[in-house]
């Protein structure tokens, strides 16, 4: 999902005041001039890690018109993860694309890098070009940055997908293309299991060179209005829980979107949002994490509340023993006390089988509706890694046998159309990746088979040159890193890979940039 809208600047001659409005959750562009007017700083709520990564207002101070104050509060709990490889990806398609347009490269500006960060987590509860607290997007830019605009997007898995969404929106598309524009700042972030939610912030000044930042996770409160505090703008995951007795499980509840027309879409939350309690406690418990736990058999309603504005409830049925297991012909099945038998999938015991529609246990691989599963020789259900014939296969808490990309524990994984894990190099899209003998994706600098290579915080094998901890290196279009040579006649890497500055080479020299200096 991505949403658009464009502001023509005052350097268009007719100033801030007049827009076009493209919505259609397409991908959004916005640009505008600042006039000399004073503003607010912004109010961006959040724990003070982040507070503190969030732009506020300077001296200058001349952006846009005054806004209304609007009474906000610090009310969501959020786990944030900002995925800087990502986001660099982009910076490189947007380069591709303004290289093949005849235009001048972005640089990434670090101030706006972490302005688009920012109001990347603002779209996963406000998908709009309007912050929550109301005041137009660029309130979170670097006042310093003269001419601005923003591209948002959702729903979009990677940056192939994203670039590919917004370059085929006209507005987005001119925005990317800009002649006016020198810098940019790309968020991409998850918040809880949901995104990746992306920004483009641009801008019109310059940027000094800085390092990429490292992939980080963290959690922060973000600042909603006071009036979105109603209890009609939350909700659980699922309608109920059901467990047995002495089991537990973890309550979800998201905020639903307040954008308009994004009202199908939610933020998800972390439980410490809310107090928690229970109607029943000899039914069940509910702790400070909101970990539900079945004491006896019964029905009792769990409830979630944010002060005295928000109270939100769920019914959790806890059972007891409901029936036996019964052996016939060497096969397992099981019988419920009312006479009736298992078919289809069954919890017994906190534990999950699958039965035939005769009622007989399954184990092994089993095919149901589009998704793969596997059944221990004891009928339990498999979940997380599963060797099997010779591969590793990874079952998702659901049972569903994955396949694609799986992060776990926070490392990345791949697993191909068959389900089983890769190693060695892949091609996935249109990029390569290494995966270690463990599965694992690497990142960072790898030797293989006796060469250098590096791969991106996003795993991609990375080619032509690149600025690794300060120093310049040259990767082939194979990936493998040069060394001990000239390249294109006009640099040199030393046996480290790293480009030569202001030394002789034999009897050349290269300067502090690098070149061959033709004048020694």
């Amino acid at each position: 999902m991505v949403s658009m809208m464009r502001a023509l600047s005052e350097r268009d001659g007719r100033g801030i005041g007049w827009r076009l409005v493209i919505a259609a959750f397409l991908g959004i562009v916005l640009a505008g001039a600042a006039p000399s007017i004073a503003w607010a700083d912004e109010t961006l709520g959040g724990s003070t890690e982040e507070r503190a990564s969030s732009i506020k207002g300077g001296a200058a101070e001349a952006r846009a018109m005054p806004q209304a104050a609007t009474p906000m509060t610090d009310a969501l709990v959020v786990n944030v993860f900002r995925d800087y490889g990502q986001a660099y990806e982009v910076l490189a398609l947007v380069n591709a694309e303004r290289r093949a347009a005849g235009e001048a490269p972005l640089a990434m500006d670090q101030e706006l890098l972490e302005a688009a960060m920012v109001r990347s987590v603002e779209l996963s509860y406000y998908f709009d070009h309007t912050r929550p607290d109301g005041t137009d997007c660029w309130t979170a830019f670097p006042d310093t940055k003269g001419i601005v605009g923003e591209n948002i997007a959702m729903m979009q898995s990677g940056p192939y997908q994203v670039m590919n969404s917004w370059m085929n929106s006209p507005g987005h598309r001119a925005n990317i293309l800009d002649s006016d524009f020198t810098t940019i700042g790309i968020g991409c972030v998850y918040v809880g299991n949901a995104g990746p939610y992306w920004v483009q912030c641009f801008g019109d000044g310059s940027a000094a060179a800085f390092a990429m930042p490292a992939d980080r996770s963290f959690t922060t409160r973000c600042s909603i209005p006071t009036s979105w505090l109603q209890s009609g703008n939350f909700q659980f995951r699922q309608n109920y829980y059901s467990l047995l007795s002495g089991d537990s499980v973890q309550a979800e509840a998201r905020f639903i979107n307040q954008a308009p027309g994004a009202q199908s879409f939610v933020c998800e939350l972390n439980p410490a949002t809310f107090s928690w309690s229970t109607d029943k406690s000899a039914v069940a418990t509910v702790g400070k994490t909101g970990v539900i736990a079945g004491r006896a058999p019964g029905i009792t309603n769990v409830r979630a509340a944010i002060g005295d504005r928000v109270r939100i409830s769920i019914p959790v049925e806890v059972q007891g023993d409901v029936g036996t297991w019964k052996k016939s012909g060497g096969r397992w099945w099981f019988s419920f006390d009312d006479g009736t038998y298992a078919h289809g999938w069954c919890q017994i015991d906190g534990d999950w089988y699958l039965f035939d529609s005769a009622g007989w246990m399954q184990t092994g691989w089993q095919k149901v509706g589009k998704s793969w599963y596997h059944l221990k020789p004891s009928g339990i259900m498999t979940t997380g890694w599963l060797k099997s014939g010779g591969s590793w296969y990874f079952m998702r808490g659901s049972g569903a046998m994955a396949t694609g990309w799986v992060n776990d524990q926070g490392t990345w994984y791949y697993l191909n159309g068959s389900g089983a894990m890769t190693k060695g190099w892949q091609k996935i899209g249109k990029s390569w990746y290494y995966l270690k003998s463990s599965g694992a994706m690497a990142t960072g600098w790898q030797k293989v088979g006796g060469s250098w290579y590096y791969l991106k915080g996003s795993g991609a094998m990375a080619t032509g040159w690149q600025k690794i901890d300060g120093r310049w290196y040259h990767m082939q279009s194979s990936g493998a890193m040069d060394k001990a040579r000239w390249i294109d006649g006009k640099y040199y890497v030393d046996g480290s890979g790293a480009m030569a500055t202001d030394q002789w080479i034999g009897t050349y020299h290269v300067n502090g940039n690098g070149l061959w200096d033709k004048t020694r």
